[in-house]
């Protein structure tokens, strides 16, 4: 828990992940985005961050 990753179609919001069931992430958009609530995807959706953390 805890990694960041982004969507693999459009990499541009980056998330944390809260929680890992099987196939399914359960992650947030990290910051202050607009709609900031659990999403869910399946792990093959996801790929590893590729910006540095916000301060």
């Amino acid at each position: 828990m805890g990694d960041r990753v982004q969507v693999r179609v459009s990499p541009v919001t980056v998330f944390q992940v809260l929680e890992v069931n099987g196939d399914e992430v359960v992650v947030m958009a990290e910051g202050d985005a607009p709609g900031r609530y659990p999403y869910t995807y399946r792990a093959e959706q996801l790929i590893p961050a590729s910006n540095e953390p916000p301060e």
